[in-house]
């Protein structure tokens, strides 16, 4: 996506009501158009399954209260588009800071003679769901959809604060036919924002300077989809930003950040983020002066950030800023994200460890754009530490136990380091450890087509990183997804993980198992794709829209040796080869052989990804690559039984 930027700053002096708007909001609700009511299918997207016919957002101030009128109305085009009538919203509700108001819903439908039949939802089909001390989650389910009809549902999201202000996005999933948004802002209030979309689809903006409005459409949106290794979709909407600057008379105006030396002094001074990192923390002074008798800085900053990490546990949320006393939280060991990790940067310092916050977004979160300090970019905040020319990311609240590892989910990102004199951005990259994974397997087929063998998986760095997890929710199930779901007619017999509490050492697991080799015939296929977590090709779509971030590098090898009963032959042994894109950023190498009797073979494997980020345009080479690779990994060992 080409992003058009704009920095726009208008002061206003005009108040409207929030009720004056909802009665224009709400005027055409239930009442679809004859195009939408004849609309069967999408000329952007002719295979949706359904597709959104309006999307649209007034927002507006009331006091210091902000009013948010949100309004989605789908088209179901396909039998399989009834999904799509399964609602789901999200609301913060920590401190009454939002709720959500005046939810009303219907689905329209038309029989043959064209006569409107209308199902409403009621109050008993609305569930609220707490998943936190922070969101509550809104489901619904909409009544009698089918193909053809047109479901539409409204709602209030009102606001005690005017300062903190969401992105509209203009895109969805689904195709979009129009979408528009309705800004008004707060009376002597000055803001500023940005509109990010690609150079290929026009937006139009109406300015009402008398009414402080600003009126965004934009039409015939396609829709954008999860793609494999993708960052966040919200990178690739159609979307307008917008952060509060000031507000208030000349007298007596409150401002708030409008370039980043600004936000960084903000952060500083603030008592919940900057402060909160000086002040002293009752009961730490024991574990740093633990801290302080290693000599090794490095050590010391290892000593602090295990202890951390060990002894608080992250409650589920993100956030910058501290919401809690961090004495609270060491006492009662559970913070957020912010929380724990500004109180890892508050030891550090004083173990006497220099470090600084760095806040970040997760590649889920979104890209950091750099011309505009939007703090609404970050999605919490980190500790990053220099020693000997080194950086170090630290985020205790994570599963990051070696601390010479990036949080996966920060690779190939940048960072905006708060300090008070060299603040500045901050690549996140490894081009140093790789996501490894190492499989050796022994194993016997027997005259019967069954091959009893032992696996030997050792995963490294980001491997374990990634695994780790996965293992300590439940062995049982990690075995299940690894070595037994992906296979038609695979049994483990039995199993053993080691090294699990030795985070320095790689995660080892020996599986015995008994496979079921297909069969054609006399003909016996063994294809040695196994156990290396690469069983499926990810790029098989004609297209692609987003760019591939596969975040670190990645090293898969295969070891494998296999003993033939007295029944079997070999027939066909794939010939050694190897493939390599023109940059390196690609490869995969094979290589076999035989004892001269024909009683064994042995099968190698390598596959290497070292070029971590490709842009869409690149995506038909990648895609060409992987197929001649996968190619690679699954060409069968072709056995045949003996007459």
């Amino acid at each position: 996506m080409k992003p058009l930027l704009t920095l726009l700053t208008i002061l206003l002096a005009v108040q409207l009501t929030a009720q004056g708007y909802a009665d224009q909001f709400y005027k055409d609700y239930a009442s679809p158009s004859p195009e939408d009511v004849n609309l069967k299918s999408f000329p952007f997207a002719p295979d949706a399954n359904a597709i959104i016919l309006r999307r649209d957002a007034t927002v507006i101030p009331d006091g210091y209260k902000m009013f948010s009128y949100i309004r989605t109305r789908i088209k179901i085009l396909k039998p399989t588009g009834s999904e799509e009538g399964n609602i789901k919203l999200r609301y913060y509700h920590a401190g009454e800071v939002e709720k959500i108001t005046n939810l009303s819903a219907v689905t329209i439908n038309y029989d043959a003679q064209g006569t409107k039949k209308m199902a409403t939802l009621t109050n008993k089909d609305i569930h609220y769901t707490k998943e936190d001390q922070y969101y509550t989650t809104i489901t619904f389910s909409m009544p009698d959809v089918r193909e053809g009809s047109i479901i539409e549902y409204s709602y209030i999201s009102e606001r005690r604060n005017y300062k903190v202000i969401d992105y509209w996005y203009f895109q969805d999933e689904l195709p979009v036919l129009h979408a528009l948004f309705d800004y008004t802002i707060m009376p002597g209030a000055e803001f500023s924002y940005r509109v990010l979309k690609s150079s290929e689809l026009p937006i139009n903006l109406k300015e009402n300077k008398t009414e402080g409005r600003l009126i965004f459409t934009m039409d015939n949106l396609p829709g954008v989809s999860d793609e494999p290794f993708m960052d966040a979709k919200r990178d690739y909407l159609s979307r307008v930003e917008l952060q509060m600057n000031s507000v208030g008379s000349s007298i007596e105006r409150q401002k708030f950040v409008a370039t980043w030396p600004e936000l960084t002094q903000e952060l500083l001074r603030d008592e919940d983020f900057g402060q909160a990192i000086q002040k002293k923390i009752a009961g730490t002074e024991e574990l740093i002066s633990q801290a302080k008798m290693i000599g090794e800085v490095k050590d010391r900053m290892n000593f602090i950030y295990r202890n951390v990490q060990q002894r608080l546990n992250w409650d589920r949320y993100i956030g910058i800023y501290a919401t809690e006393k961090l004495k609270t939280v060491w006492e009662k060991k559970q913070g957020s994200t912010a929380e724990i990790n500004i109180i890892l940067l508050n030891l550090l310092n004083a173990a006497e460890v220099p470090a600084s916050p760095l806040l970040v977004s997760d590649r889920s979160h979104g890209k950091v754009s750099t011309s505009h300090p939007f703090i609404s970019q970050f999605s919490k905040v980190v500790a990053y530490v220099e020693i000997g020319g080194k950086p170090y990311f630290l985020d205790a609240s994570g599963n990051q136990v070696k601390t010479e590892l990036i949080p996966e989910s920060l690779l190939n990102t940048q960072g905006y380091l708060v300090e008070r004199k060299t603040s500045r951005f901050v690549k996140i990259s490894d081009p140093l450890h790789f996501e490894k994974r190492n499989v050796s397997i022994a194993g016997k087929i027997s005259d019967m087509g069954i091959l009893t063998g032992q696996v030997f998986v050792s995963d490294q760095d980001y491997a374990r990183m990634r695994r780790e997890p996965e293992v300590r929710r439940s062995a049982q199930s990690y075995i299940r997804e690894i070595y037994v779901d992906p296979y038609a007619r695979m049994k483990v017999d039995s199993f053993v993980i080691r090294n699990l509490e030795h985070d320095s050492l790689s995660l080892d697991q020996l599986v015995n198992f008994n496979f079921e080799l297909e069969k054609t015939g006399d003909y016996y296929l063994l294809t040695p794709n196994l156990f290396g977590g690469i069983e499926k090709n990810p790029f098989l779509a004609d297209n692609r829209y987003t760019e591939i971030n596969f975040g670190c590098k990645k090293l898969v090898t295969f070891s494998e040796s296999f003993e033939l009963g007295e029944g079997f032959v070999i027939e066909a042994l794939p010939k050694a080869m190897a493939l390599r894109t023109a940059d390196t950023g690609l490869l995969v190498s094979r290589m076999t052989d035989q004892t001269p009797d024909g009683k064994r073979f042995v099968v190698k494997m390598r596959l290497e990804i070292n070029k971590t980020l490709y842009t869409a345009a690149e995506y038909e080479s990648v895609k060409e690559f992987f197929k001649k690779m996968y190619g690679v990994l699954n060409d069968p060992i072709v056995l045949k039984k003996k007459p």
